[in-house]
């Protein structure tokens, strides 16, 4: 029983991230970037600064 714990544990994997290339942040794929609204080079969502 305890070595499917340990198994599973391993499996674990950071997110894909891609830098964004309006400003240079890096975001998780296929998501509306927070800090500019944007999503696939356009403007998705009114950010408030």
């Amino acid at each position: 029983m305890r070595s499917r714990l340990r198994r599973g544990a391993s499996n674990f994997k950071m997110p894909q991230l891609v830098k964004d290339p309006t400003e240079g942040n890096w975001v998780m794929r296929h998501r509306v970037s927070v800090h500019t609204g944007t999503y696939r080079n356009k403007q998705v969502v009114e950010v408030d600064l």
